[in-house]
């Protein structure tokens, strides 16, 4: 659970970086936006694949306790 925690702590540190440089890009636009364009990009990271993570973690505490309270 901890981990998850701090998954979406560092997912909400991302957005919020995304956000400041989508907010650089609208605002400050460079002649070429491509360079910007990248910046933002790869600061909003995937997501999907934040919720997948969590998902996965969640199935395998159901497993476990599951496991945990058959005995």
């Amino acid at each position: 659970m901890q981990a998850s925690a701090s998954r979406i702590e560092n997912q909400n540190l991302r957005l919020e970086l995304a956000v400041g440089l989508l907010n650089e890009l609208v605002n400050n636009p460079q002649a070429d936006l491509q360079p910007q364009f990248k910046k933002f990009s790869s600061a909003l990271g995937q997501p999907g694949a934040l919720a997948a993570s969590i998902h996965a973690a969640e199935s395998d505490m159901q497993n476990r306790g599951t496991v945990y309270f058959a005995d």
